[in-house]
């Protein structure tokens, strides 16, 4: 959530020694899956998958509320990260049918935003759209779950920007801006101004985009998607220099996660290409 998985990594594997120590397989199966986060978040995407592989082999997972939906979660972020989409959203609409069940509210949402992500990426741009409307009527139903609005109002921004519905899009991603800032949880801003961002670079604003990306300057350093958005902005705007340095700062945290076209090819004249 502090957007410093190295952090998390090293707490994590100081832990290890006393993993066996925990007499309660339930609670070694809940480290585990917080081992498995941090290693997904530090690009350790085979590791990542042992550890799951692992919790699911345990005999009590099956009956721990909640675990295999966490389990698949995890599973769907490392597809969609090593460009398996359509499975992605498999194993995501799994978690979030089973969270909602449970009654797991910010979880279940976190589960709906990767859905949504994977069926865009997947190119079911209408099950995404319905989506999007289905989350937004449950968290109507939710208030008080702040991170469930707060993802909710994001995917809605997000689809209004793919309708060309540029004020509504402006609007509710001024609003998830604002819900993120108010929380004040690295990991909430830096989900809204990554997809804002990317979203005004592809539009070639880059004016709006510079400003919007520099709220997640701070973590380009230590977090993998804030040290792509910077090095995209700079490919953008034709600063070679920086879009070297930013880009051997993207490598440098990327473990097993590929770099993206958008991030790492040249681009031409300013002017003639921002994507």
């Amino acid at each position: 959530m502090l957007l410093d998985p190295a952090a998390a990594l090293l707490t994590a594997e100081e832990f290890l020694p006393l993993r066996p120590s925990i007499t309660n397989p339930r609670g070694r199966n809940s480290f585990d899956l917080r081992y498995a986060r941090a290693l997904l978040a530090s690009g350790r995407m085979a590791d990542a998958r042992t550890v799951l592989d692992d919790i699911e082999q345990s005999p009590v997972a099956a009956n721990q509320a909640g675990m295999a939906a966490a389990v698949a979660m995890q599973r769907a972020l490392i597809d969609l990260s090593g460009g398996e989409p359509e499975t992605a959203a498999t194993h995501a609409r799994r978690a979030q049918e089973e969270l909602a069940s449970l009654q797991q509210g910010d979880a279940s949402a976190e589960a709906w935003s990767i859905l949504i992500h994977a069926l865009r990426a997947s190119g079911q741009h209408a099950s995404a759209r319905d989506e999007v409307e289905r989350f937004g009527r449950w968290v109507l139903t939710a208030p008080d779950l702040a991170r469930a609005r707060l993802l909710s109002t994001l995917a809605s921004a997000e689809q209004a920007w793919i309708e060309q519905r540029r004020d509504d899009a402006g609007r509710l991603y001024t609003d998830a801006l604002g819900q993120a800032e108010r929380r004040a949880v690295p990991e909430d801003t830096a989900d809204v101004v990554t997809s804002w961002g990317n979203a005004l670079i592809s539009d070639k604003d880059l004016d709006r985009a510079s400003a919007v990306v520099g709220r997640a300057a701070r973590w380009s350093t230590q977090d993998f998607g804030c040290a792509l958005l910077q090095a995209r902005l700079y490919r953008a705007l034709g600063e070679t220099d920086a879009w070297h340095a930013a880009l051997d700062r993207a490598r440098a945290l990327a473990g097993e996660r590929p770099l993206p076209a958008t991030v790492s090819a040249p681009a031409l004249p300013l002017g003639h290409d921002a994507g």
